[in-house]
């Protein structure tokens, strides 16, 4: 699974949610996302920035070599950036949480180590589904993952587990690396990037999201363990300290999950999801 995050965790900045995405890809699939990646950016990377890695916040804000671009063209790019996406073989988690939200129902938990947790049990009841299911982890040398806890924070996940369970599927031996050069990780980017603009209520982005959306991480149809109560983003959500009407078919899972996952409804205001 290659991992990349957007925004911070920290409450002292201007971003309401902090996001972690992962993306999963067998070993033999690798080389058909970087074909799609090198024939998106043979038509639609050009000028000065023809040999820039994937990176969707500085094509939409038109940071670097893409200064010159004009918001019609961003769209155009970041609308067929979407589109090939769809068409690769991956499998997406993604664990978004509104940072005030959490401060204000649960100010004992820290935002950047519950992200990583739900992001590390999601990955490894994913891979506890496969015929062959140890996986691994590379991170994208984000200053956030440099500079934060996630090193203390995964060791002591994989060697003493989580609330809800023990991680048995994933090999601990996890590495770093820039993104210019790792097509996952520049995918990675393109899914949390898109997530936390989509959690932001950005009407382009949530179409992209649309796009996407298939490739989260889903069992017999339905996406599992999914966002509590993050809008039209979710299958799932609460209110008023009663499960919805649509929502009563998941009732038995939520009481199934652990004292930490339950922890986490009822939400009244719609503020902290996984997705």
């Amino acid at each position: 699974m290659y991992v990349d995050d957007s925004g911070t965790p920290s409450l002292k900045d201007d971003t309401s949610y902090y996001v972690i995405s992962g993306v999963i890809m067998h070993i033999q699939d690798l080389h058909i996302t970087g074909e799609k990646f090198a024939e998106f950016k043979k038509k639609y990377f050009v000028s000065n920035y023809k040999k820039d890695e994937i990176h969707v916040h500085e094509i939409y804000h038109g940071r670097n070599n893409f200064s010159e671009l004009t918001l019609g063209e961003k769209y155009k790019i970041l609308s067929a950036l979407y589109n090939i996406i769809n068409t690769m073989p991956f499998t997406a988690i993604t664990v978004g949480i509104h940072k005030q939200g959490m401060e204000d129902q649960y100010p004992q938990w820290d935002t950047f180590n519950v992200a990583w947790t739900f992001m590390i049990e999601r990955y490894d009841m994913f891979l506890s589904d496969c015929s062959d299911p140890l996986g691994n982890l590379v991170i994208d040398e984000s200053e956030n993952f440099i500079q934060g806890t996630t090193v203390n924070i995964l060791k002591e996940i994989f060697e003493n587990g989580t609330n809800y369970k023990k991680i048995n599927n994933i090999n601990q031996e996890f590495s770093f690396f820039p993104s210019h050069n790792i097509n996952g990780l520049q995918l990675a980017d393109c899914i949390s990037y898109c997530t936390l603009k989509a959690l932001n209520t950005c009407d382009k982005f949530r179409s992209y999201w649309d796009i996407t959306k298939s490739k989260l991480r889903n069992r017999n149809g339905n996406i599992r363990n999914n966002p509590i109560s993050i809008t039209e983003l979710t299958t799932y959500k609460t209110t008023n300290d009663k499960l919805t009407k649509e929502n009563v078919e998941l009732r038995d899972t939520i009481r199934n999950l652990t004292e930490k996952i339950m922890l986490l409804t009822p939400i009244k205001d719609e503020k902290v999801g996984i997705i």
